[in-house]
């Protein structure tokens, strides 16, 4: 008996250690940007707080589609570090797609402050372009809530969009966004008021939501954390939300959405930190989806 238990022991070792439970399947390499192998040349640091945008695109290519993988392959580094530190040398000295007088990855910079959607899209599709290989372009775009539009048939767009994408074998850049409130003493009002963004890649949704289901479970690789993190993309029925947004093509100045339910998809996510843990207790936060990078699919 005690022979039999001990194949019993031994049997599940193994389909412990080669059949993953189902949902859980090592990722390709997650590339942590904390852990990027950077010269100390005094922007290590700043490199390594305000690289989310590039590790995105490596992150992305490393758990998409073959063809993906093989442009991965084709760009220069010995590891996926590396070769995020070749995509930032490579393209961040360029011009912003976006942001005049500014480069396309700030990063090194006094004021560095990262990257933006278009400028990762474009990024992303040059890489594509030169590779010659059978890859859709990317596209990005400000994900709100339409006028017309209620709060059910939103959650059932987004859910849709990345759900098309991923079915493809193709994961998503959501570009997130934190706000936080605060007193302004010029109205005598407390704001919301716009606290730090961050990239991740989307590689996997629940199949359906469910009726009175008000949002959906998510995975996604974070290079904050390095890990494949999980989360709860939702709407917000309960609270009205007034926030300075960017909704034109310029980013240069920010309109505020009116006073309403649910005009932006929020995340919650338990090892999501996007400058959270810098706001005061007393201080209401929440996280929203901003602007998603999808590929550009026919219907």
């Amino acid at each position: 008996m005690k022979q039999l238990h001990s194949i019993f022991v031994f049997a599940a070792v193994i389909q412990l250690f080669y059949f993953p439970l189902k949902g859980e399947e090592p990722p390709s390499s997650i590339v942590c940007q904390r852990s990027l192998p950077v010269e100390d040349d005094g922007t290590r640091l700043l490199v390594q707080d305000n690289a989310c945008g590039p590790c995105s695109i490596i992150n992305l290519l490393s758990n998409g589609t073959p063809e993906m993988q093989k442009l991965l392959k084709g760009i220069k580094g010995t590891d996926n570090a590396n070769k995020t530190l070749q995509i930032i040398q490579e393209f961040g000295s360029k011009d912003s797609l976006i942001l005049e007088n500014r480069k396309r990855f700030r990063i090194r910079d006094k004021d560095a402050n990262g990257s933006q959607s278009e400028d990762l899209r474009g990024t992303l599709n040059e890489l594509i372009d030169a590779s010659g290989l059978t890859i859709p372009n990317f596209e990005n775009g400000f994900f709100q809530r339409k006028k017309d539009e209620s709060e059910r048939e939103f959650l059932l767009r987004g859910h849709k969009k990345i759900r098309a994408s991923l079915d493809r074998g193709i994961p998503v850049i959501a570009d997130l966004v934190s706000f936080y409130t605060s007193f302004h003493s010029e109205n005598g009002k407390f704001l919301y008021n716009r606290n730090m963004g961050h990239f991740v890649v989307i590689v996997d949704v629940q199949d359906e939501i469910r009726n009175r289901e008000n949002g959906f479970a998510f995975t996604y690789l974070d290079s904050w954390t390095g890990e494949r993190e999980h989360g709860y993309i939702h709407l917000d029925l309960q609270r009205t939300i007034n926030v300075p947004v960017f909704t034109g093509a310029t980013h240069t100045s920010k309109d505020w959405i009116g006073a309403q339910k649910s005009p932006f998809l929020q995340i919650t996510s338990a090892s999501l930190d996007i400058g959270i843990p810098k706001r005061n207790w007393y201080e209401r936060t929440f996280i929203i989806i901003n602007q998603l990078i999808l590929p550009k699919l026919e219907n």
